[in-house]
């Protein structure tokens, strides 16, 4: 048999299109048309954070920076001569539409003073009096957690000082700020490990 001719037509929500003015019909069918616009063209929210990343030397930040990145792991060990920053486009798992874009800070306490010609052009490098030095840029010119959303301290757990080192700045981190201790180097056997992560978590 055909359709009932009799029954009022519905709309998605069960109400009789008939019974509604022409004003509300166009209004229901823009209101249908924004949330079928909004899904098809949804960007999601945008988002900055600035992340800084500290630990004794040695205890792996700048590798942290490379992988985060997707490089490989480089098994060379090369001082970083200053602070570092890096931009990474992240894609968090629960919100995978959001763009959100992660300003990471790889931070040198304390930098070792350089030559002024070091950092000059070929051009210049004659115009330099003999003996000037300039300062790259570390913790003591300024202020890291200035505009930070989290900071991440990492650890070496086959040397205790590092975590020694953590607690002293530990105390020093705005406390609006989150903190993370991250115990690096989880290929050490346990005859090199001298810190367990139940230690420090007792700790905390």
């Amino acid at each position: 048999m055909g359709a009932d001719a009799s029954k009022p037509a519905l709309d998605g929500a069960g109400v009789a299109t008939s019974s509604m003015t022409e004003e509300e019909l166009r209004s229901r069918s823009i209101s249908k048309m924004d949330s079928e616009m909004r899904k098809k063209y949804a960007q999601g929210a945008k988002y900055n954070f600035k992340v800084v990343v500290r630990g004794d030397s040695s205890t792996g930040k700048s590798t942290l920076l490379r992988r985060l990145r997707g490089g490989t792991f480089v098994p060379e060990y090369t001082p970083t001569p200053e602070i570092k920053t890096v931009h990474i486009q992240w894609t968090a798992r629960s919100s995978p539409e959001d763009n959100i874009m992660l300003e990471v800070w790889d931070v040198v306490d304390k930098a070792s003073k350089r030559s002024v010609s070091g950092s000059l052009t070929l051009a210049h490098k004659g115009e330099t009096a003999t003996g000037q030095h300039t300062f790259p840029l570390d913790a003591t010119m300024v202020d890291v957690y200035q505009g930070c959303h989290a900071a991440i301290f990492l650890i070496d757990p086959s040397k205790k000082w590092t975590y020694e080192y953590v607690q002293r700045e530990l105390a020093l981190v705005p406390e609006h700020i989150p903190t993370c201790i991250l115990v690096n180097f989880r290929d050490y056997p346990a005859s090199k490990r001298l810190l367990r992560v139940e230690e420090i978590e007792a700790d905390s």
